[in-house]
């Protein structure tokens, strides 16, 4: 049985690592200059190291989460073609494969967030009953 729920938190926790790593390396981008500007002087290489750590920590994370997050959405793209609804298996691409917000899908499909939602049920309800 597909866990969506899981799908959906870990394209969240995928993004938000994302966004955190890039957070961190524009951080260390400005620690460098200030290091290189010289002639400070201080604990800056001890800020680099951990700033480098950090980077290396949520780049593992990253990985990680990126490897299980393909797994399960290799599973789930078997899945697909066995939904009967084109527009439900369009919402469930949008939603679990590319981790698109729901408002995002409303847009893309002309359609209103309860109907998307309806799609989406019918979706996880479709699959998790072929898979029993």
């Amino acid at each position: 049985m597909i866990d969506f729920q899981m799908i959906r938190r870990m394209n969240k926790q995928q993004q938000d690592l994302e966004w955190r790593i890039i957070r961190a390396e524009a951080r260390a981008t400005r620690s460098t200059t200030t290091i290189t500007g010289m002639p400070r002087s201080g604990n800056n290489g001890n800020k680099m190291e951990n700033m480098i750590v950090e980077i290396a920590t949520l780049k593992e994370a990253y990985i990680e989460i990126c490897e299980k997050l393909a797994d399960m959405k290799q599973k789930m793209e078997k899945e697909l073609p066995s939904l009967r609804n084109p527009y439900v298996q369009v919402s469930m691409r949008m939603r679990y494969i590319k981790g698109m917000k729901i408002k995002d899908i409303c847009e893309t499909l002309s359609y209103s967030d309860r109907q998307v939602i309806r799609f989406l049920k019918q979706g996880e309800e479709e699959i998790n009953k072929a898979q029993e």
